[in-house]
């Protein structure tokens, strides 16, 4: 993965008369392998300013970049980004490995890759001994 840089951020829900600004001209770059958080109360724009990076909410301005590639009109599909989200969406019927393998499997991804993949996030996360149970 490369940098991820964002350049003058920003997203307006109901443009106009009840406009909201959730995200007002956020400036952030994370280099490749850095941890980071965003903290904030609820409302400030942490959650829009994630569904923004992965493609799942359109941009009112600025640029989202990894590495030199803009990635501002790319598909979820296309951009090789995940999230985890706080309210469960998880398939019911399937296992915790499963539901972690899901998202590379639609992208093709080998399952032997997969299987590497679901393995080091789990041990990360600490629930390896998770992973055969359902949610």
């Amino acid at each position: 993965m490369s940098t991820l840089k964002i350049k003058n951020l920003n997203k307006i829900y109901n443009p106009g008369k009840n406009q909201v600004h959730a995200v007002k001209d956020l400036n952030l770059e994370i280099q490749d392998g850095e941890f980071v958080a965003l903290l904030g109360p609820s409302g400030c724009g942490k959650t829009s300013t994630l569904r923004m990076i992965v493609g799942l909410e359109s941009i009112t301005s600025g640029t989202i970049m990894f590495g030199d590639e803009v990635m501002n009109e790319m598909t979820p599909e296309k951009r090789n980004v995940a999230m985890a989200f706080e309210s469960y969406a998880l398939y019911p019927n399937f296992t915790v490995f499963e539901n972690l393998s899901f998202p590379l499997e639609v992208r093709n991804i080998e399952s032997s890759i997969r299987t590497k993949k679901v393995n080091e996030i789990a041990e990360m996360l600490q629930i390896s001994d998770l992973l055969n149970q359902k949610p």
